[in-house]
């Protein structure tokens, strides 16, 4: 009798381990790289250089399954077709390299259709269906760069590479595509919270300068750094940082300008000594 139990439990045992073996297997996909994840962007820009259009996408990637929003500006920024802040207005399906995606515009046009296609590093646009039941603007071709990105959880983390990299000066300057942005935060050092941040940006393009004031943003109740947020009337600024391990000398930041709750414009930057 004993002996029956123990090869009864031996044989429950081994089911049991070959069950864990195959879900193992089974989850191993959803464990692999997600290629999509990840913010992506591009301008086409017009031959005096200034920008026609721009395309940000924001991608989360889980398995087959991808969601997100996409941001289009076009028209020399008088046509912005673009989500409210926190809102994913694009979904679909990933098939290998490509996926086809299914998005709504916020001027109303509804399941428009696009495909998505990864080669060397870049992601392509395809649009295969306008939206429906309203206006829309999205473009039917665009090839999208990457952000390099690595997650970073703390202030201390932060703090410490912006001051090895401005050892001399408390002013940071980032430089995007179309910006040279310099950060002064006039605050005592080690103060978590600042309320006083001068943002002075130049426009690489026509030479245009502007000035704001702002205050560093904290994630609470961590009071984490997180950023800066600059107002600019009816418009502001953001800039958040995203670093890359692939090159400890440099900073990586994102630049979004919101009006109301809508992103009207989104650009990345490298920080550079000053």
């Amino acid at each position: 009798m004993i002996l029956r139990h123990i090869n009864r439990v031996k044989r429950m045992i081994l089911k049991l381990a070959n069950l864990f073996f195959v879900s193992c297997l089974l989850s191993f996909p959803v464990l692999a790289a997600q290629p999509f994840s990840g913010q992506w962007s591009a301008e086409s820009d017009s031959p005096d250089g200034t920008p026609l259009s721009t395309l940000s996408l924001n991608l989360v990637q889980q398995g087959q399954n991808l969601t997100g929003s996409y941001c289009y500006v076009t028209q020399r920024g008088s046509r912005i077709d673009c989500p409210e802040q926190g809102v994913d207005n694009l979904h679909g399906t990933v098939n290998g390299a490509s996926a086809t995606v299914v998005f709504d515009s916020s001027f109303g046009g509804k399941k428009g259709k696009a495909e998505l296609t990864l080669n060397n590093g870049k992601l392509s646009w395809s649009l295969l269906a306008e939206p429906q039941d309203g206006e829309f603007y999205a473009p039917k071709t665009y090839q999208l760069d990457k952000s390099q990105q690595v997650l970073v959880g703390k202030k201390t983390a932060v703090a410490s590479n912006t001051k090895a990299k401005n050892a001399d000066s408390d002013e940071l300057v980032i430089l995007t595509k179309t910006y040279k942005i310099s950060i002064d935060q006039n605050c005592q050092e080690g103060e978590v919270s600042c309320d006083n941040v001068t943002y002075h940006s130049l426009n690489k393009k026509n030479n245009k300068e502007i000035t704001l004031k702002g205050k560093v943003i904290n994630k609470k109740p961590s009071m984490d750094f997180a950023g800066y947020e600059f107002d600019n009337g009816d418009y502001a600024y953001t800039l958040t940082p995203d670093y890359s391990a692939s090159d400890s000398k440099y900073e990586y930041w994102v630049l979004n300008v919101f009006k109301g709750n809508k992103v009207v414009f989104s650009e990345i930057g490298k920080s550079s000594i000053n």
